[in-house]
């Protein structure tokens, strides 16, 4: 039982042996592994942050320029109600068919996306109120009134819209005094002499299909033209407001086109994003106030215009990144593990490849050295054996000279007894 312990322990510091001396053999190819691995992730980090600044930053480019263009966009609208204005006060002799014709002539189904049509709109005092109306009918629209009925201490009248369709005349003879929203856009419009765009509303030209939130633009019109210096005069001298319709949805689809697919932009009516005063949403399935913005990127800011702000909320849905950017750093990762281990299978086939030249070069080391000592051997045994010989051969030489004297003495013996006898 002892000797199997003995044995497998054995078993075991060789088999760690091994692998210490692999391990020793290849260090640096190991080490040239896990720095490849290192460095390769490391690519890969900077690139995935790479792409994602650039992303970023067209994120940002198309934020910038959806601001601009909303900007731009009411801007040019503001012109365009100016211009009918200064149509106004340059004719002497203003009426119905004046209007008509120069709306017209702007042409604003292609010019003027967005804007649903160019109405004006005139105050009516309580007392001037049947007098009004009857001069409206007697134009040739015999059911001409103003709505909403009831009684209240100031009307006002939308008198001329253009284009004069089917949609546009449902606003005809509404009482826009009679909305809060509007109001509160009119009488800015009025006391400050400025154009002035109302909150979010639902437009009176709207219909049970394809529901779509608007605002108006007003610009006031005053007696002998130009704005009168205080606010008593520019409401004792005011004559009534041209406005602008807009829908809200095709408002924002003439400023920004089709867009990006995996932007959307809500627009909300105030400082800021409350679900009851969106404006926009270019994305209709997904309600930045329901589903924030997760991993992707979002930004928040304000424009004013006409007095008005709105929240512009930009988030980024879905795939934002293109495919190049998505499998760039994939890429990089792919052909930075892949080097990786072609560079390491070659030093690993260089170092053994080397191990096995020293190998067996060692190896002819040896056989050289036993062959060197095989040779040393045989001279030294040869040595031996012509010392022995040198040894007999003295032994053999002594012997002669020994047996010489004595032959030499027993003749001077022999010499003696002859001489004796």
């Amino acid at each position: 039982m002892t000797n199997k312990t003995d044995q497998d322990n054995s078993n075991i510091l060789n088999d760690l042996e091994q692998r210490r001396g692999l391990f020793a053999k290849y260090w640096i190819a190991w080490c040239v592994l896990l720095f490849c691995i290192a460095a390769t992730l490391y690519a890969y980090g900077v690139s995935s942050q790479f792409i994602r600044e650039r992303a970023h930053d067209r994120f940002q480019f198309e934020v910038i320029s959806t601001q601009m263009a909303i900007n731009e966009r009411l801007h040019i609208y503001e012109q365009a109600l100016r211009s009918v204005v200064s149509m106004i006060y340059a004719t002497n002799e203003f009426d119905r068919h004046i209007f008509a014709d120069y709306v017209e002539s702007l042409d604003i189904e292609s010019h003027w996306p967005g804007i649903q049509g160019i109405g004006f709109s005139v105050p009516v005092l309580p007392d001037d109120k049947e007098i009004h109306v009857a001069t409206i009918q007697a134009e040739g629209f015999p059911e001409y009134h103003i709505y909403p009925e009831g009684e209240r201490p100031m009307y006002t009248a939308i008198i001329y819209l253009e284009p004069f369709d089917w949609r546009n005349q449902r606003a005809f003879g509404y009482d826009m005094w009679s909305n809060p929203v509007r109001q509160n856009a009119m009488r800015r419009a009025r006391d400050e002499g400025m154009p002035a765009t109302s909150g979010a509303i639902t437009l009176v030209q709207e219909t049970e299909e394809d529901v779509q939130r608007g605002f108006l633009t007003y610009l006031p019109v005053y007696l002998n033209g130009g704005v009168p210096g205080t606010i008593e005069q520019r409401r004792q001298e005011l004559i009534g407001w041209i406005y602008a319709p807009f829908r809200a949805g095709r408002f924002m689809n003439g400023v920004l086109g089709h867009g990006s697919e995996n932007l959307d932009l809500e627009v909300y009516d105030g400082t800021a994003p409350v679900a009851e005063k969106l404006l926009y949403d270019s994305n209709t399935d997904v309600l930045f106030l329901d589903k924030p913005n997760q991993g992707g990127f979002s930004k928040r800011i304000l424009v004013t215009n006409q007095g008005r702000t709105w929240t512009l909320q930009f988030n980024t849905i879905g795939q934002y990144l293109t495919d190049f950017e998505v499998g760039h750093p994939i890429l990089v990762l792919l052909a930075g593990l892949l080097s990786s281990g072609v560079m390491f299978l070659l030093l690993m086939l260089l170092t053994y490849t080397r191990s096995q030249a020293e190998g067996l070069a060692h190896v002819k080391s040896l056989e050289a050295i036993k062959h060197k000592n095989k040779w040393k051997d045989a001279y030294v045994k040869l040595e031996a054996r012509a010392e022995e010989l040198s040894r007999v051969n003295r032994l053999m030489v002594g012997r002669e000279l020994r047996m010489q004297e004595l032959k030499a003495e027993n003749q001077k013996l022999r010499s003696r007894e002859v001489n004796n006898g």
